[in-house]
Parts: C-alpha cells; structure tokens; sequence
C-alpha cells in the first residue's frame, strides 16, 4: 500500500498532494494518531500531533516524513 492509499485509508476518502486535511472530514485527533502509528509503524519514525497540526497539506505531509527518514 502506498502513502496515498494509506491516507485514503485513515480519511476513508481519497487525498493528493493538493489535499488540505483540515478541509477533511474526518481529519481529527483520532486521524491524527493514525498518522502518528502509520510514520512510526511503516516509516520508522517518531512525530507529535503538533507537528502533524502544523501541517497545511497532504503534500506538506509527505515531504515532511520524508525529510525525517
């Protein structure tokens, strides 16, 4: 499964880089620890939900755990 469909997954809709999560429905704490577990579990890293807050995209998203790698 690819970051997109991981995504798709937590948000139960479909996302692109251009995708603004706090436009999301279900963008929320629980979405947030989601993406927490997902870095941790398939990327092997360790965020905070504040540094996910502070995200505007799904693009800024991607970039993001892709500079902590």
């Amino acid at each position: 499964m690819n970051f997109y469909e991981k995504l798709a997954d937590i948000f139960e809709e479909d996302v692109t880089d251009e995708t603004i999560l706090k436009d999301l429905d279900s963008y929320d704490s629980l979405s947030i620890l989601s993406i927490i577990a997902m870095c941790d579990k398939d990327y092997h890293i360790t965020v905070t939900a504040s540094e996910i807050r502070a995200l505007d995209t799904v693009g800024d998203l991607k970039a993001f755990i892709e500079s902590r790698k």
